[in-house]
């Protein structure tokens, strides 16, 4: 049987299910991880970062997304046009109470976020 398709076609086939691949788990990360997270006025949720092949250090006490649907949005768009193939994407949050959160602070999320996150996409994605 012959094979009809070259194999630069199935090169770029690979790569084209790996960056969906990448896409699409950082994207479950971010749509649990941001109403996962205890909201008292929005900051916490406002603060996720989304950055490539390097951290993002930085948060901005003043900035409020109470439901976190904008944050969301942003960080999907993000992800959308910069995932790719051999880079790195960081998901943070640096406000400086997001270690007491992640710790089970707030009864809200006792058993934090980015672990339980994290539990949920390494089963998920095996």
């Amino acid at each position: 049987m012959a094979w009809d398709k070259k194999p630069t076609d199935f090169a770029h086939s690979i790569q084209d299910d790996a960056e969906k691949l990448i896409k699409n788990i950082a994207s479950d990360a971010i749509t649990m991880i941001i109403p996962m997270t205890p909201v008292m006025d929005g900051t916490a949720r406002s603060n996720y970062r989304v950055s490539l092949n390097s951290p993002d250090s930085g948060y901005d006490l003043k900035q409020f997304d109470y439901a976190g649907q904008a944050t969301i949005v942003k960080s999907l768009q993000f992800i959308a046009t910069n995932a790719k193939l051999g880079t790195i994407l960081y998901i943070q949050n640096n406000v400086p109470y997001i270690n007491r959160l992640e710790n089970g602070w707030s009864k809200q999320a006792p058993q934090g976020m980015f672990g339980l996150t994290f539990h949920y996409i390494s089963s998920k994605y095996k």
